[in-house]
């Protein structure tokens, strides 16, 4: 006879010491992937036991012991010569796929196109193994190149196919994708969502405003109206810092050009910093930019994680006026949404965040919705769900009807 004891939290630690393994793939630099790293906070601190295999493609390796959490590295080769970099890719799929099987993972998290192929591979090697496809930007829609995109599709179909769980970072690519794209994994919504942070300063109506903007200093990103823009403001009282690195590298040539021939005495340009130190980098700036041009689908439909980091520490933010960031900062007046990129549209958003006080709507109810914390019950219940877990005279089972988790012993 069977006798089911429920556990009224949907929170498992663990049963003795068998644990749900959970193995992670990514392929690229490391030290930027905030949402990989959220995602692996929230599954440690509820008992799974995590590993990632990081296909390294920078050219020094990274320290790897700031790291709380095991990773098995496997070098990626990243050339201008793209099919050796495209062989290298397919390459890190084989090798990854092999290394999830020789850990034994239960659940392989995949994220982005390029490190899902490991993912897809593990399920065919395991069918009862449970892959969930982060696909975290709409990568098809991105490629220019009409032969790279036939070849990435049919790789990409390969993947829909073996996935359990897809998940997206923005409501309206997880609506196209699942118009677009025949698959019977459950689409699932995780937002690109920071931590929430209750302490921040205090903003608003200040005599010198301090505005910044964080992310890559590449094409696509309004880089050079943004200096321009700032440039011509004529405002003594207004500065601004860029925050990031260039990419591609080459890019940085084209900026001291240009660097050149404007004002820049109120601009200054600040090395990276990692997702860990970016509240603490943020906490003097009063407004935030957001920039992407609208090329593709999915910089149409973009969904930075930026902008809630803006939200979380109380700054304001000046974006494009795309309907995912109307949805969130218009509609909420948390900034400003222009239709382009140059000195009167900054002009006239510096002036409303000020003159409006949106830094007021800022307040503890947003920052609690637009926080990690608001979607990390809903993104465990997939892990809780993905099978039974096995422990000594017993398992353990999600309950759809209950919400639960159910402990299940066998006895004689």
């Amino acid at each position: 006879m069977s006798r089911i004891v429920f556990y009224t939290r949907p929170v498992l630690k663990y049963i003795g010491e068998n644990r749900m393994k959970v193995c992670f793939t990514f392929l690229g630099p490391l030290k930027y992937r905030g949402r990989l790293f959220k995602q692996i906070k929230t599954l440690k601190n509820n008992g799974f036991e995590v590993m990632l295999i990081h296909g390294q493609t920078e050219k020094e390796a990274p320290d790897y012991s700031i790291y709380d959490f095991p990773i098995i590295p496997v070098k990626v080769v990243q050339e201008s010569f793209k099919m050796l970099t495209f062989l290298s890719q397919l390459r890190f799929g084989q090798i990854a796929a092999k290394l999830i099987e020789t850990n034994q993972a239960d659940i392989v998290v995949s994220v982005a196109l390029q490190s899902a192929l490991s993912g897809a591979l593990s399920k065919s090697r395991n069918p009862g193994r449970f892959f969930i496809f982060d696909n975290n930007e709409l990568s098809i829609e991105m490629i220019s190149s009409k032969f790279k995109r036939k070849v990435w599709s049919q790789i990409h179909n390969y993947i829909l196919k073996k996935a359990d769980v897809v998940m997206h970072a923005e409501k309206r690519r997880l609506e196209y994708f699942s118009k677009t794209y025949r698959t019977e994994a459950k689409q699932f919504l995780l937002e690109n969502l920071p931590f929430f942070k209750n302490h921040v300063p205090e903003r608003g109506l200040r005599k010198s405003i301090r505005c910044v903007y964080v992310g890559g200093f590449m094409p696509g990103r309004f880089i050079e109206e943004i200096l321009i823009g700032f440039s011509e403001l004529n405002e003594k009282s207004v500065f601004l810092d860029m925050i990031g690195f260039y990419s591609p590298p080459n890019y940085e040539i084209k900026i001291r050009k240009l660097i050149a021939n404007i004002d820049t005495s109120h601009i200054k340009f600040l090395p990276p910093v990692s997702h860990s130190k970016m509240y603490n980098t943020l906490s003097s700036y009063d407004i935030g930019l957001a920039f992407y041009s609208n090329t593709n689908l999915n910089n149409y439909y973009c969904a930075p994680n930026k902008i809630y980091d803006y939200i979380q520490m109380g700054i304001p933010v000046i974006t494009n006026d795309y309907p995912g960031l109307i949805d969130v900062i218009q509609k909420n007046r948390l900034g400003v949404c222009v239709s382009s990129v140059d000195t009167m549209n900054f002009k006239n958003a510096i002036h409303t965040i000020n003159s409006d006080n949106l830094y007021a709507n800022i307040d503890e109810k947003i920052k609690r919705r637009y926080s990690w914390e608001n979607q990390e019950r809903e993104y465990l219940k997939l892990f809780y769900r993905s099978q039974k877990i096995n422990s000594v005279g017993g398992g353990l089972r999600w309950s759809p009807k209950t919400g639960q988790c159910a402990k299940l012993w066998v006895t004689p």
